[in-house]
Order: C-alpha cells, then sequence, then structure tokens
C-alpha cells in the first residue's frame, strides 16, 4: 500500500509515538511537516485523541505537485479527500511560497484564514567562512549545479545551450559545466548524454560529494544554476537549495517560469542573476553571456545595498515567524477554554438548586 506514501504503514506506530511524546513532554500543540503526507495523517489523528492544536506545515505541494504521478484516477480521488481532511481539521496550515498559499486558498476558501507563508531559508552561519573550490583557473566560465535530474527536470536544455555557446564563441572564457549529485538522468549516464551534443569535454560529472565540499564549489563558481520545470504546478515550489544558492553568494541562473516562486524569490532576495525558460536554450544561452559579461565587468557578486533583502531568508527570521504561528494556535486554544469554562459556569448558575457552595 502505497496511498497517499511509501510511509503509511508507519502510520499507526508513528501516531502511537506522538501520543507518548504528548504526555511524556506534556505538549500543548502538534506540529507536523511533510511531505512525507502520512506525517499530517498522524498529527490529524494525535489531534482527534488529544484536542491538542495542530500546524500542518506543507514543503511541497500535495495534490498540486507537478512531480506527482499516479498510475490510477481513484488513487488521484482518494488523496483529495485526504488533503481536504488535513486542510479542515489543522488550526494552522504553513506554505512555503505565496503561490501555494494562493493555491490552497483558491480551492478551500473555507479554510482561507488559516494559512500562511513561512518560506525556507539558511544560515548565514554556515557562510561566514566559506572557502571557495574552482577546478580550472579564471580563463574558464564555471557553471555550477549541485541536485538530481529526474522527470521534467532534464539536462537537456542546458546541454544545448553550452553546445550553442561553443559553436558560436559566444562567451569570452570557455564554459565549464559542473555537476553534482545524481550522476544519471532517466537511468542514462550523463556524461553520455551530454556527448549527444558534443560536449562531454566541457561537462564534468562529479556524482555525490559531501554537503561542505558542494558549497565550496558553489562559491568558487561563476554561476550557480537551478533547473526548474515550467508547465502546470510549477509556479508554486521553490527549491530548497535556491536558499542555499542565496549564502553562496554568486550569480544563479534559474531556469523557470518568469511567473513562479523561483522568481519571486530571486526579486525578493535582490538577488544578481537571471531566470530562463527552462526548455529555451537560445535564452539560456544568451543569459550566460550576459552573466559572463557582467562578472567580467566586476559585477559578479551581489552588492552590499541588496544584501538587506537577502537577509529575510535567514533561517532565524523564518524560526521567529514559527514562534508566532505557535503562540497565536495557542492563545486561542487558551480563549476557546476560557469561553468553555465561562459558559459551563453560567449553565451551574441560572440551574435551580445547582449552585456551588
Amino acid at each position: 500500500m502505497q496511498t497517499p506514501d511509501k510511509a503509511i504503514g508507519w502510520l499507526p506506530i508513528g501516531l502511537i509515538a506522538a501520543l507518548r511524546a504528548l504526555r511524556r513532554h506534556q505538549g500543548r500543540a502538534i506540529y507536523s511537516s511533510a511531505p512525507f503526507w502520512t506525517a499530517h495523517l498522524i498529527a490529524m489523528s494525535a489531534k482527534k485523541l488529544t484536542g491538542r492544536p495542530w500546524i500542518a506545515d506543507f514543503r511541497d505541494p500535495w495534490r498540486s505537485n507537478p512531480f506527482r504521478r499516479l498510475p490510477y484516477q481513484s488513487i488521484d480521488r482518494f488523496d483529495a479527500w485526504l488533503e481536504s481532511r488535513v486542510v479542515r481539521n489543522a488550526d494552522r496550515i504553513i506554505c512555503n511560497t505565496r503561490r501555494m498559499q494562493t493555491d490552497f486558498e483558491t480551492r478551500y476558501p473555507e479554510a482561507a484564514g488559516r494559512f500562511t507563508t513561512i518560506y525556507n531559508g539558511f544560515d548565514p552561519e554556515v557562510y561566514e567562512n566559506l572557502s571557495a573550490r574552482r577546478p580550472v583557473g579564471p580563463d574558464h566560465l564555471v557553471i555550477t549545479h549541485a541536485g538530481q535530474f529526474y522527470g521534467p527536470r532534464r539536462p537537456h536544455p542546458i546541454f544545448e545551450a553550452i553546445r550553442l555557446l561553443r559553436d558560436r564563441r559566444s562567451t569570452t572564457r570557455e564554459p565549464v559545466l559542473q555537476l553534482f549529485g545524481t550522476p544519471t538522468y532517466e537511468g542514462r549516464d550523463l556524461g553520455s548524454i551530454a556527448a549527444e551534443f558534443g560536449i562531454q569535454d566541457q561537462v564534468v560529472v562529479q556524482g555525490a560529494i559531501p554537503h561542505l565540499r558542494a558549497l565550496e564549489e558553489l562559491r568558487g563558481s561563476d554561476i550557480q544554476l537551478l533547473v526548474g520545470i515550467g508547465g502546470e504546478g510549477s509556479d508554486l515550489q521553490v527549491p530548497a537549495k535556491l536558499y542555499e544558492y542565496l549564502g553562496v553568494d554568486r550569480p544563479i541562473l534559474a531556469l523557470a517560469p518568469q511567473n513562479s516562486a523561483i522568481a519571486d524569490v530571486m526579486s525578493e532576495g535582490g538577488i544578481l542573476g537571471a531566470i530562463c525558460d527552462p526548455e529555451d536554450a537560445e535564452q539560456i544561452a544568451a543569459a550566460i553571456v550576459d552573466l559572463d559579461a557582467r562578472a567580467l565587468a566586476g559585477d559578479g557578486v551581489n552588492r552590499d545595498e541588496e544584501r538587506p533583502a537577502k537577509n529575510r531568508f535567514h533561517r532565524s527570521e523564518q524560526v521567529g515567524f514559527l514562534v508566532d504561528v505557535l503562540e497565536d494556535v495557542l492563545r486561542e486554544r487558551e480563549s476557546r477554554l476560557v469561553r468553555g469554562r465561562t459558559s459551563l459556569s453560567d449553565i451551574v448558575e441560572a440551574a435551580p438548586g445547582k449552585r456551588p457552595d
């Protein structure tokens, strides 16, 4: 059984653990973060059994997720029912982009007052003394992608863009594309796919590396590459690594729709970079030429006046927003309890012969 996800078998064990934790620590509220969606089902059950207020945090869209693939339409209907149960029972629903919040509010207008947006973020301390690694000298234009290619998140458009740049000799420096993470796409080696474009000498496939080293490689790069997708639902999500890219503080080339949550974060954070149609190799190539020229002109880092905007994505800021939400639901619960006690007192006062001593 894989509905709503492969963790569903843990629901009874997770519920027992949640109830024990609430009792042992005298928990006053319940918080769940998903995916896995089973976490929300565990939290919803715990709320029903304990009456504690519940905050449901959506790190990704559920039914509106563009990467969601279901073998049967009946599963979609069941997922829709589960999602609606979560939304209707949670005291607060946290989304990590405003567009995701809008999507939920459009589909669940009766719960509009219970949604809020808290972005992901980054820890600035991690990046303060971060070293820079570089595979080649400054005469090359180093473009680095950290992560995976899968489904509609394809390597082909960026490979085609690199081929166009090589054939046209468009950039002052020769591009070198570094790929860290899963070295395959749909079971095929990324190096083999690059060879089909004739750019195998300009693509370095490193595979998985330690997290700190990946950050150092990004810091040493001229351009950080973020590969998003187009199509329905693609405007709702922001990959978590975008926030790490903000911390690294190098120009970002985002392959994403102009009207998307990725573009929103790039704009709100005052980020130096470019946003391109994820399937348009010509546009991607033109953006790389522009970023190369800007870097050579001394415009290769985010300027000091742009930093306050980027600082709003510090993780400590986001934790503060979460604390506010938690305090709100606790105040609301206390207010309901007070009203309930007052109503009971009124009933007892009004009942003949039932006045307390």
